[in-house]
């Protein structure tokens, strides 16, 4: 949702994405095939990151303790789109003084 709020300032400033500014945000925004541009995103593996954290949940009700700290690295994706992409043949030359 976040990533729709830069978006809206980012217009509300007269910038333009990606020539003034590129834009990158952490998961899908609902519908980013519909804006314009269509905003570059990390995809986080979010059914794996609710089935293991459903999995150390039930085992610390199980066990009847808290679990140790533990570290999981997932893979992310990164999906380049629009949003930081310099189109071919423009340039910055509109930026704001």
């Amino acid at each position: 949702m976040m990533g729709m709020g830069a978006l809206k300032a980012l217009k509300e400033l007269s910038l333009c994405c990606p020539e003034d500014v590129a834009l990158a945000v952490f998961d899908e925004l609902p519908g980013n095939e519909s804006y314009s541009p269509e905003v570059t995103v990390v995809a986080q593996p979010e059914y794996e990151i609710g089935y293991r954290g459903a999995k150390m949940l039930i085992g610390q009700i199980e066990n009847g303790e808290p679990a140790e700290p533990l570290a999981i690295t997932l893979n992310a994706e990164l999906r380049i789109r629009e949003s930081t992409r310099l189109r071919i043949g423009t340039t910055r030359s509109h930026v704001r003084e």
